[in-house]
């Protein structure tokens, strides 16, 4: 029983408790809008007197100025002098409007570098920010002001000193890519001025802010052969200049720039201009000339021809030979001198004055003495010796330019040359063309003697063997006979030749298409028949 009225006067009490406190609650605005309106005056508690009298900062901070360049940073140092022992504290009590600090690092016991950077904004002409310092950790912070002065340095261009241009054929472009950055304050803009053969792709103008950057495409497109270099400026208050160089190559060369027309024992005069191939594929070359010449030439990789210019006329001549390939075009000039006319002679006639003998004066009858026993006269016998006549000089041979040689595969890697000579007797080698790079980069021909050569010669014809021949590769020979006496050698045209590619290099893939699809047909066809013999 006393347990049982324990427990409900415990829950009563809390009952009350929680009653009390929600009216609290509800009384609570009521009682601060009371105060609020009151005209009553507060009590305030009474302090402790403050002790009277000047507290003296115990450093002192030093005002100072600076300039930096707008977008830029610049090293500040920061100076308070203090008044008695201690290490001086710095405090950074008002920022910066127009920039920021980056850094700080104390110098010494009394003084502090800061690293201000300028935000770059165009308006500003200044800027300030404001350090406390105290020392000893005691005592008030005394204020210095810093004092920013925002300058513009001007517009400076930054490109590359130079640009070297690989080696291209003429009548093809090579490019390059380079950027410019104006580092300055100020903004830059003029014109850009570039020599022939290069030439912008985009607008000869440039207009740069401060740290603006711009992408610069130049093209080198060379009309000839040679080596070329020039300079590109970037016009303006500060003009800069870039050096270039490049070389150009001919797709073919031609030679030499002045031929002159020889006669002939046909009484046709003619000479030859010599063709090479300087590219690694075939080029075709076209011909125009008021002199007869062939209309087009083909060369293949590494070739070289000899392209024939004839004249059938007598008369002087100052002409021209033009070639091209593509955009590259090339002349030859073309000279011939008049060919004089032989004047006839008669042997006999000339014969006959010089050996005619002198006749004796005859007697007048007036002048005749006779005597009683005259003597028989003998007339005088006058003996007719011929004049003799100068010994003929040999008529000058002129031999063909050229040799009349072919090839003739004998199998895959063994050809045979057969030729035809126009002075027969003469020392026969058989060459072989090489080409190589200088040190220029300049395509270079080598005839080196193909010693493993078999030559047979028989009175005006000859032929050669020559055996293991790489397969798949491209051979140029020639023929060259040797006159001696100091004569220039013969040689044929270059003969080229392509060996047969060796037998993996000359299958494909429909090489193997046929078997593999036979096994595949077999599979399929043995499958089936599986199938039928199961079902059956």
């Amino acid at each position: 029983m006393a347990s049982s009225i324990r427990y409900f006067s415990a829950v009563l009490a809390q009952r009350k408790i929680g009653l009390i406190a929600a009216i609290l609650c509800l009384l609570y605005p009521f009682a601060a809008r009371a105060d609020l309106n009151s005209d009553a005056t507060p009590k305030l508690k009474k302090k402790k007197p403050e002790p009277t009298g000047i507290i003296m900062p115990t450093a002192i901070a030093q005002p100072t100025s600076a300039e930096v360049n707008r977008a830029r940073d610049v090293l500040i140092r920061l100076t308070g002098v203090a008044r008695g022992s201690g290490q001086v504290e710095f405090r950074l009590q008002q920022k910066p409007s127009h920039g920021r600090i980056i850094s700080s690092k104390p110098v010494g016991f009394d003084s502090l570098d800061v690293l201000y950077r300028h935000s770059g904004d165009e308006r500003s002409e200044s800027d300030s920010f404001v350090f406390a310092v105290r020392s000893g950790g005691i005592g008030p912070f005394s204020p210095g002001e810093v004092r920013i002065r925002i300058i513009d340095p001007p517009g400076s261009l930054l490109a590359p000193e130079s640009i070297p241009f690989p080696a291209t054929l003429a009548g093809e472009i090579a490019t390059e890519e380079f950027v410019v950055l104006n580092e300055g304050g100020q903004a830059l803009r003029g014109l850009i001025t570039v020599p022939s053969p290069w030439h912008l792709r985009d607008a000869a103008s440039y207009q740069l802010a401060p740290g603006q950057k711009r992408k610069i495409t130049l093209h080198f497109a060379p009309s000839g052969s040679g080596k070329f270099s020039g300079n590109l400026i970037f016009e303006g208050e500060r003009p800069v200049t870039v050096e270039l160089t490049g070389e150009g190559l001919a797709p073919f060369d031609a030679g030499p720039a002045k031929i002159k027309l020889l006669p002939g024992l046909d009484g046709q005069r003619s000479g030859s201009i010599s063709l090479q191939n300087n590219t690694a594929e075939t080029v075709s070359i076209q011909v125009s000339s008021p002199l007869t010449v062939s209309p087009s030439i083909s060369l293949q990789f590494g070739e070289t021809r000899e392209l024939v210019v004839s004249d059938n006329g007598i008369g002087p001549i100052e002409s021209s030979v033009t070639l091209k390939s593509g955009t590259y075009s090339t002349r030859v000039a073309v000279t011939a001198e008049e060919t004089p006319a032989s004047a006839p002679t008669s042997t006999s006639s000339t014969s006959s004055t010089s050996s005619a003998p002198t006749p004796e004066p005859t007697p007048s009858p007036t002048s005749v003495v006779t005597t009683a026993n005259p003597a028989p006269v003998t007339p005088p016998v006058v003996e007719s010796t011929p004049a003799e006549e100068p010994a003929a000089s040999p008529a000058t041979s002129y031999p063909a330019q050229t040799l009349a040689a072919k090839i003739t595969p004998l199998g895959r890697s063994t050809i045979r040359i057969d030729w035809t000579l126009p002075l027969p007797g003469a020392a026969v080698v058989i060459e072989q063309r090489y080409l190589t790079l200088d040190a220029r980069r300049q395509l270079q021909t080598q005839w080196v003697d193909v010693p493993s050569a078999r030559i047979e010669s028989k009175g005006k014809t000859g032929r050669a063997i020559i055996g293991d021949l790489d397969a798949g590769d491209v051979f140029t020979f020639r023929v060259r006979q040797t006159l001696g006496n100091g004569q220039p050698a013969l040689t044929s045209i270059p003969l080229v030749y392509k060996t047969a590619p060796g037998l993996f290099a000359s299958l494909t893939w429909r090489s193997f298409f046929f078997p593999i699809g036979t096994i595949l047909l077999g599979f399929v066809v043995w499958k089936r028949w599986q199938a039928y013999t199961q079902t059956d």
